[in-house]
């Protein structure tokens, strides 16, 4: 009812129950939303209003750039919690040749926003017909603001990914736009049935930054946890939290065994799990 507008889905998945909620207090009050990952669904829906109802006084912190007041700012606000930004990754861009032809290649696909950023800063046109694929709804959602249409929008494991993109590429062509030292995993798996190529667009390098502080650390990429290491820790009482498939792989390699990750690739969608911490 209007009253107190409310929202549950839930989902069976690997043996496990994801679970999304959204509640506001009153019509037109700000939304609260949370996501719950359970092994059963007893006692479940107790569990969730409580933490609705609870104060969450963590701080948390996001190895990126402060995007500003967006919306995953606002969940986290809302439930009581502190939030710093800071990214430890250097970017520079690199140039395109502005004659470089596109009408050899069928497809687009972009993993990152960076890789949309640096892209589309320097080529304003495309040919019509060349279709664009992106990994995750940040990355899309920023390809529509420059007027491109997305095609094909990935979540999941990059096989996942792969084989649900080749269900529309097969034996087309595919270019990838992006850093210069990017994890090739998608591409190579892509290749098999596809002609691919790259284009670098920009490069990345890690670097020392000042101490972080924090109850929740939120890494958006393997060479953020390689910077923020130089200078940091991760110790047992801190929840850790990768965007993304190649990240939480990177910090399994550097000894951090704890690390959960999102249902989707988004800024909303760690806000909604860090919510029902």
């Amino acid at each position: 009812g209007c009253h107190m507008p409310l929202g549950v889905y839930c989902e069976e998945r690997n043996e496990n129950f994801n679970v999304w909620i959204a509640q506001a207090d009153e019509k037109g009050s700000i939304l609260k939303r949370m996501f719950k990952q359970t092994e059963n669904v007893e006692g479940l829906a107790e569990n969730l209003f409580t933490l609705l109802k609870k104060e969450n006084t963590k701080m948390v912190f996001f190895s990126s750039k402060p995007l500003g007041n967006d919306h995953y700012l606002q969940v986290l606000n809302n439930a009581g919690c502190k939030v710093q930004s800071q990214s430890f990754v250097d970017i520079k861009r690199i140039k395109i040749d502005s004659e470089i032809q596109f009408l050899n290649y069928d497809w687009l696909f972009f993993s990152s926003k960076n890789g949309v950023l640096h892209f589309f800063e320097q080529i304003t046109h495309l040919p019509e017909g060349i279709k664009i694929a992106a990994i995750g709804n940040e990355t899309a959602k920023l390809i529509h603001a420059y007027g491109y249409k997305v095609d094909f929008i990935g979540e999941g494991e990059n096989a996942f990914i792969a084989d649900s993109f080749l269900t529309l590429a097969e034996g087309l062509s595919v270019l990838f736009p992006g850093a210069l030292n990017r994890q090739p995993n998608l591409r190579e798996i892509i290749s098999k049935y596809c002609k691919t190529y790259t284009l670098n667009t920009y490069e990345n390098h890690p670097y020392s930054a000042a101490k972080i502080d924090a109850d929740v650390l939120v890494f958006t990429s393997a060479l953020n946890v390689e910077g923020f290491l130089l200078e940091n820790t991760i110790s047992s009482q801190q929840t850790v939290i990768a965007m993304g498939l190649s990240t939480k792989a990177y910090l399994l390699e550097r000894g951090y065994s704890k690390v959960l990750i999102p249902p989707q690739k988004s800024h909303l969608s760690i806000a909604e799990l860090i919510c029902g911490l």
